[in-house]
């Protein structure tokens, strides 16, 4: 057997942390002197640091790694660490193009980017529409996935300008469990497909004040910033979810600075 210092150096981890797995349950010593208190490890046990070392390399924190020291089922918590790990690329990548924007915001020394509002009444259209509380904003996508699916299945037939839209229904911002519905218009001669999921429906004209912007959503707080202000100097009240059409999308361009999008929020005159 192995003192602590001598594992030590064999294994690459300092006596602080040996002492802390061994407090965690994650890596105990074969055998602990019971007059000296001194921690002795065995040469199996580097295989078990390594494995440790892996695992910790990969992003996993230690809770979850004693569980998978023990788990016969590595392959569940791979899975869940693969997704962590595509949340975290979005979130990166998303960090980057608002860096980006913030930087062409600076350059033109003006925080509010000069987005034009414009008040517009949306028309009565029939439309498809999926509504479902997801994960995050990320998992909208998934949505649009179904309905792809669904319109492919059932040869769906959408008007030329079909108002590709998601509503964010929550009465607040939520980061977690968010309520989205997305929407398209169809034509009035497709005859409705009976289904739990996809509604078909007629959604009433409504006014909304709204900006059309080219580019990465990240631009979304200046745009919202715009459409607030606009709101508040022309005395309007908002009333209704707000919403994004989307004109140029990730479904048909995965270039984000060609995306075209319009941020919409509905919106009556306030009686003053």
């Amino acid at each position: 057997m192995f003192k602590i210092g001598e594992f030590s150096k064999l294994s690459s981890i300092s006596i602080r942390m040996l002492r802390y797995y061994d407090e965690k349950n994650i890596l105990k010593p074969e055998y602990v002197d019971p007059r000296s208190g001194f921690r002795y490890y065995l040469a199996k046990q580097l295989k078990t640091v390594g494995k440790i070392q892996k695992l910790k390399g990969l992003g996993f924190s230690l809770a979850a790694i004693r569980k998978m020291l023990v788990s016969d089922d590595l392959k569940a918590h791979f899975e869940i660490r693969e997704e962590e790990l595509k949340e975290e690329l979005n979130s990166i990548q998303a960090q980057g193009r608002m860096l980006e924007s913030i930087k062409e915001s600076l350059e033109s020394n003006n925080s509010l980017m000069p987005y034009s509002v414009i008040l517009k009444k949306l028309p009565e259209r029939r439309v498809i529409s999926l509504r479902r509380q997801v994960l995050d904003y990320y998992q909208e996508v998934k949505l649009w996935d179904a309905l792809e699916k669904f319109s492919k299945k059932h040869q769906v037939k959408y008007v030329d300008d079909s108002y590709a839209m998601a509503i964010y229904h929550d009465s607040e911002y939520k980061e977690k469990h968010v309520d989205i519905e997305i929407q398209c218009t169809v034509s009035d001669d497709f005859e409705a497909v009976k289904d739990d999921d996809f509604k078909f429906k007629t959604v009433e004209k409504i006014q909304v004040a709204s900006v059309t912007f080219p580019g990465a959503y990240e631009q979304m707080p200046f745009v919202t910033e715009a459409i607030a202000q606009w709101i508040e100097d022309n005395h309007y009240l908002m009333t209704g979810p707000m919403f994004n059409i989307f004109h140029v999308s990730p479904a048909t361009e995965k270039d984000p600075n060609k995306y075209i999008t319009e941020a919409c929020i509905e919106v009556k005159k306030e009686v003053v």
